[in-house]
């Protein structure tokens, strides 16, 4: 009665896959990434049959390569899958009695190294509240905030930017935040600033481009694709002021 189930939750870019690879690594287990989506069925998890040559030939899948064999299984963003589909699938697949329907109809049962990890992002368009039948199955659940300043300048330096050129960019993501989170109250609208955008941003200043432009081709534009008027307002009121050379 041993078995590991746990949730990784968070905003995009803190690093959630990236700690279950480190994990896997770390423990010399390999590690198997299914993604999911609004799209995701009972297949996923249980195998599927396919037509070849006229032939029906039943091929498995990653999750149930990992349930049948151990391993590391990331959910990926779980909680975008049909909470119907997902606790038929996974319903006693993850808990006591441990069964996965493969194929759909043969029992098989978990094995005793199999470790699921499941990630959702916070505030995403498309994301569904998870199903609490699994949740509840998962009872450990770790929140991966941003990391503070100083750590979030490590990583922007270890890609390889200078000093400089980091601290700019993060001067520039604290702003866009205060702004949009005090000026536009939208909370919604931060989730969708990350720090793949920052380092997006310094790809674009190494290249060349200046750094406002970089920063509007990357983190405003982030924010135009949910709200056009207010990642313009944005830039305006919070990013064309700041000193950034």
């Amino acid at each position: 009665d041993n078995y590991i189930n746990g949730i990784l939750v968070g905003k995009p870019g803190t690093g959630k896959t990236t700690t279950a690879e480190a994990l896997s690594a770390t423990l010399g287990m390999p590690i198997y990434t299914v993604k999911s989506s609004k799209n995701t069925e009972e297949d996923t998890f249980e195998g599927m049959t396919k037509v070849s040559n006229g032939s029906f030939l039943f091929k498995s899948t990653p999750f149930l390569d990992a349930y049948e064999n151990g391993g590391i299984i990331v959910l990926e963003e779980f909680n975008l899958a049909d909470p119907g589909v997902m606790q038929g699938a996974l319903g006693q697949a993850i808990e006591y009695p441990f069964i996965l329907m493969k194929d759909g109809w043969e029992e098989v049962h978990r094995h005793p190294l199999c470790v699921i990890i499941s990630t959702m992002n916070t505030g995403t368009q498309g994301a569904r509240e998870p199903n609490q039948a699994l949740t509840s199955r998962s009872p450990t659940t770790f929140i991966m905030d941003d990391p503070t300043k100083e750590d979030f300048l490590m990583i922007l330096q270890s890609k390889g930017y200078k000093k400089h050129d980091c601290e700019n960019v993060y001067k520039a993501y604290e702003k866009i935040l205060d702004y949009l989170c005090n000026s536009a109250h939208s909370e919604e609208l931060m989730m969708c600033v990350t720090l793949r955008h920052c380092i997006g941003a310094l790809k674009l200043m190494k290249i060349g481009e200046p750094i406002k432009d970089a920063i509007y081709d990357t983190m405003i534009g982030a924010i135009a694709i949910r709200d056009l008027e207010i990642a313009q307002e944005t830039f305006k009121d919070a990013v064309k002021p700041l000193a950034l050379k």
